[in-house]
């Protein structure tokens, strides 16, 4: 197996890994909007995002940091759609 085949099979694992992770935070976000709509409170948490993508970002570099703001801004769209 050559040198890019191998790196592209180890890409093919991580992206499994991170799908599987997807489904598991898209679970938790279902179970957040029911206690969300216990209590009254709106699905959009604007500052609840904002310290996500703080405590995630910290210490990255450019465009590193960049990368997940944009990656986790979907996240967030797809949750909120979710919780719609």
């Amino acid at each position: 197996m050559d040198k890019l085949q191998s790196l592209r099979n180890e890409i093919d694992v991580i992206d499994d890994q991170i799908v599987q992770l997807f489904i598991k935070r898209l679970n938790v976000v279902k179970r957040i909007d029911l206690v969300k709509k216990q209590n009254g409170a709106s699905a959009y948490d604007e500052n609840r995002q904002n310290d996500v993508l703080k405590r995630l970002t910290f210490g990255l570099d450019e465009p590193t940091k960049s990368a997940v703001i944009s990656l986790y801004e979907r996240i967030f769209e797809v949750a909120l759609k979710m919780q719609s």
